[in-house]
């Protein structure tokens, strides 16, 4: 076990697990990315930050700690605790070394949350919400046993 991980485990036991399947190794990249979406969408900026004085205050930040549980834990560490789930990897995989085995319940509880972080976008704009359904829906059909989109080779037939 890696010196790292020792505080969380002393601290949460076997629940530090789900945390470690989110990725936070990856937690400052997808916040960049997240701020380089909100700059360069006029009308998502406009959601978050908004024009007028009043909005640039305390109701903006509660926007952007939304937009960024939503995109950063909910999304993309939602996706990839789903994706572990089921692949029940044992080698080294984004941003997670050796990781531990997944635990029981890590399907329901990431599905969940992908479902939890749909819900909070249409907090911001139903623009970025239906963007942000549609990713779990891709990312559901991507990784789920039932569809499994992952383990054939161009699903589109766009490349043949």
């Amino acid at each position: 076990m890696f010196h790292a991980r020792t505080p969380g485990r002393k601290l949460l036991g076997s629940s530090f697990d789900y945390i470690l399947f989110l990725r936070p190794r990856q937690w400052s990249i997808l916040t960049c990315q997240l701020a380089v979406g909100i700059l360069s969408a006029p009308a998502v900026a406009e959601a978050i930050v908004g024009h007028s004085e009043r909005t640039l205050g305390i109701l903006s930040w509660i926007k952007l700690v939304i937009a960024w549980t939503a995109w950063v834990l909910c999304l993309n560490g939602g996706t990839l605790a789903f994706n572990s789930a089921h692949d029940r990897d044992e080698e080294e995989i984004a941003y997670l070394i050796q990781p531990p085995l997944p635990p029981r319940h890590l399907a329901h509880v990431s599905f969940l949350l992908m479902m939890a972080g749909g819900v909070l976008v249409f907090l911001i704009t139903p623009a970025f919400g239906l963007v942000i359904v549609g990713c779990i829906l891709m990312s559901v059909i991507y990784s789920h046993p039932i569809t499994r989109w992952k383990s054939v080779p161009d699903v589109t037939g766009s490349l043949t």
